[in-house]
């Protein structure tokens, strides 16, 4: 009955919203990851939080664009519960955890490790940690190919690793 709980998005009670995302983020869908993603703005904080953790749920590579920003922003709202989520979408997003281990911003560091603690002591995802790696590295090439004035002016982006 995912169509119900898309409709349930636009909802004016909150909690009804909340627990539609909860649902969506269960039946992962293509088209309940696409609501989500639109709701993802929501007014509502928990509403909001209720889609970033569906998001990790539903084990689709399209929310990772989304979560790691507010993983990454020192001002985000709910930069942890977007770590968590990025740790179950596979080794890309374990490699965006990894990657920010490096940066040289020590909030986001410490929190990059405190995931990839979480990530050690869950065998699924310990196992995906080499590969997460291959992916860390991936996207360390790719920022090094970034220019330092767009890099440098980029809201949330810590610090170009060394």
């Amino acid at each position: 009955m995912s169509w119900w709980d898309i409709k349930q998005l636009k909802s004016s009670d909150p909690a009804a919203r909340a627990a539609a995302a909860t649902r969506l983020g269960e039946s992962k869908g293509p088209k309940d990851i696409e609501a989500l993603l639109l709701a993802i703005r929501d007014p509502d904080p928990s509403v909001r939080l209720a889609i970033v953790q569906a998001l990790g749920r539903t084990g689709d590579q399209r929310p990772i664009k989304f979560l790691v920003p507010m993983f990454w922003s020192p001002h985000g709202e709910f930069r942890r519960e977007a770590g968590l989520s990025l740790l179950q979408l596979g080794p890309q997003g374990l490699g965006y955890i990894i990657y920010a281990s490096r940066i040289n911003d020590p909030q986001l560091a410490s929190l990059a490790r405190e995931m990839l603690a979480l990530a050690q002591a869950n065998p699924t995802l310990a196992s995906l940690l080499p590969a997460a790696a291959i992916e860390a590295d991936k996207i360390q090439q790719w920022q090094k190919q970034v220019t330092p004035d767009f890099y440098d002016n980029m809201p949330g982006m810590g610090q170009r690793p060394k």
